[in-house]
């Protein structure tokens, strides 16, 4: 940035002897003082004699030499730019991926994704901004300089009429800034607005309510649309200010340089030349001041999401070595309580139990008693509020509890199934471990899943669309509990994984359970009393 700004200054200044050189008055402090002096000087030490011709050829190789370095200058902003964008978003993903999952769960999952996405390249693009503001400062400051070795005076009355210029339109600052904080929150609204419309779409046209909620979006876009058109107008004043002001300040200098500073033609020349490259650069450089001053709320924003993230952030060292549990005997919980963050009431308090190895116990009790939160904390998604849980006399504890996720394997009510084939969607549990058919196809048999998946076009190579929507509610729950067996777990929990389906996709699931007891440990999270019929032992929550 420094030798491109350098190299301009001094293009500007080889004017003066190139204007001596056809003949013009340049007077005699242009030739004997200043940056002109040493071009003289050095051209007489090595015996050249400054002419028209070699001052021209000069001005070329300092124009291509500046525009060698724009050139580096422009690739070396882009990739700092995208590295910066690259590790902040690394950044974001590992926060939320190791933050807390009480935290996560309160959280709107749309504000997630626009963090990862627009948000981060918006904060990235205020980075270019801000290499490209140092470099316009760079630039002026080197004009600045080359300008008093031509009038200092000059120079003097021009900065400060600048200052005069950039104090003027402070007040238009602040109200850029404000205006950046309510666009961040229309922004959020559209984004929160969109996630819930997309989610919802089926429900939403099954009650013919498409107005209502286009009447919401409509309500958020108005509100963007007026900070934008209120940004514009900001800046359209600014560019007025500033081409005004350029226009007084060049009257200013034309005059003084005649009536009182007396200046030759050929210097007042250079300094205004100086002056209408300088112009630009400073109400660029205001135009982007502007625009990171409205983006501030946005980064801001970012930064108090990554500080939240991080103040959630999960209990243990993520690079510890610690092995999981070794689960062959049995599972204790004693005196087990957890209480929310954000409540005073415990969800459950001082429950003991005990799972045997290869067990099928049934976690019962009425709706808001705690019976997923227990699942989620022997699973290791939760610490617990006070208790222990012992898992063959080891302690389940911020040491070991990420190690013992991959353990225990997870089927909700709610599955989720990616756009993709039948067996990327069984295979990404197995993390990068390679399945045979044989494999995949076993895990199928056993969740009573490989039937249908035969019957599909393609098998296990048919693509089942967002969500699993070209499967049925019972397919989809019957390929979840195919991966989670997939996975080889010690323990499988099933919470209300039934509860949805009709009476012969839950006896299918039913029967596929009833033909893993005794094969490894199971929990099951139930209201429906036929679901759990065969279970013998039971976690009663009041």
């Amino acid at each position: 940035m420094l030798l491109n700004s350098v190299s301009s200054g001094i293009s500007i200044i080889l004017i003066i002897p190139l204007l001596a050189s056809v003949g013009i008055d340049v007077g005699d402090n242009s030739t004997n003082s200043g940056a002109v002096k040493y071009i003289v000087d050095f051209s007489e030490s090595v015996g050249v004699q400054l002419n028209f011709a070699l001052v021209l050829c000069l001005y070329l190789v300092v124009i291509i030499f500046m525009a060698s370095l724009s050139f580096v200058s422009s690739v070396v902003t882009t990739a700092l730019t995208q590295s910066f964008i690259i590790d902040l978003r690394n950044e974001v993903n590992r926060s939320l991926f190791y933050a807390q999952w009480q935290y996560i769960n309160g959280q709107y999952l749309s504000d997630f994704i626009r963090l990862l996405t627009g948000q981060i390249n918006r904060v990235g693009s205020c980075l270019n901004s801000l290499l490209s503001l140092i470099s316009s400062l760079i630039l002026v400051c080197v004009y600045v300089v080359f300008a008093m070795l031509v009038s200092v005076e000059l120079t003097a009355l021009a900065l400060l009429c600048a200052l005069l210029l950039a104090a003027a339109l402070l007040p238009i600052n602040k109200r850029i800034h404000k205006s950046g904080g309510v666009g961040l929150s229309a922004n959020i609204d559209i984004q929160r607005s969109i996630y819930d419309n997309v989610n919802s779409l089926k429900i939403i046209k099954s009650f013919a309510a498409e107005e209502q909620y286009l009447a919401r979006m409509m309500r958020s876009n108005t509100v963007l649309e007026s900070q934008l058109v209120r940004l514009a107008k900001f800046n359209a004043l600014t560019r007025w200010v500033n081409l005004v002001g350029a226009a007084v300040i060049f009257t200013v200098l034309f005059y003084s340089s005649f009536q009182w500073l007396n200046l030759p033609i050929a210097n007042l020349l250079v300094i205004l030349f100086i002056f209408s490259r300088l112009m630009p650069q400073v109400s660029g450089i205001q135009n982007t001041i502007q625009r990171l001053i409205h983006q501030a709320p946005t980064f801001e924003d970012l930064m108090r999401r990554l500080a939240e993230l991080n103040q959630w952030s999960e209990k243990f060292n993520i690079t510890s070595s610690h092995d999981a549990p070794t689960f062959r005997k049995k599972i204790e919980i004693k005196g087990l309580s957890y209480q929310y963050a954000d409540k005073s009431v415990y969800a459950f308090s001082g429950i003991d139990a005990c799972i045997q190895c290869n067990e099928t116990v049934a976690i019962v009790g009425r709706s808001g008693a705690g019976k997923s939160t227990l699942a989620d904390i022997l699973s290791g998604l939760l610490p617990q509020t006070s208790g222990e849980i012992w898992i063959d006399d080891v302690l389940l504890s911020d040491d070991n509890r990420l190690a013992w996720r991959p353990k225990v394997a997870y089927v909700t009510q709610e599955v989720f199934l990616f756009h993709d084939t039948v067996r990327a969607n069984l295979d990404w549990v197995t993390n990068g471990k390679v399945c045979s058919d044989d494999d995949l196809w076993r895990a199928l048999k056993l969740a009573a899943a490989d039937g249908f998946v035969r019957s599909l076009p393609h098998g296990l190579e048919t693509i089942i669309g967002d969500r699993g929507i070209k499967l049925s509610g019972g397919e989809r729950q019957r390929l979840a509990l195919a991966r989670a067996l997939l996975s080889d777990p010690d323990v499988l929990i099933l919470d209300e994984a039934t509860s949805a389906l009709d009476n012969k996709n839950e006896q299918l699931i039913r029967d596929a359970l009833v033909a893993l007891d005794g094969q490894l440990t199971i929990l099951i999270i139930a209201h429906n009393e036929a679901t759990i019929e065969h279970v013998q032992n039971r976690i009663v929550l009041v």
